[in-house]
């Protein structure tokens, strides 16, 4: 878990759990700034062909930073 950090409400002031909840939100708009850069062509293609689509569409994502 390099970079991760595990945090527990249990005995935490007021002041340290809202600064944990600013850092939690400044990473994840760090994390969808890089994201946003990779909407491209492609991204729209995939919309197309997902919307286009006749019958059921089954969409699974799987992440490594659980094995991190």
């Amino acid at each position: 878990m390099d970079g991760m950090r595990i945090y527990s409400a249990i005995n935490m002031n007021k002041k340290s759990i809202i600064n944990i909840a600013n850092k939690v939100i400044s990473t994840e708009i760090e994390g969808l700034k890089k994201l946003s850069k990779s909407i491209n062509i492609s991204f729209a293609q995939a919309v197309n062909t997902i919307n286009n689509s006749k019958g059921r569409i089954c969409l699974l994502y799987t992440s490594d930073a659980a094995d991190e």
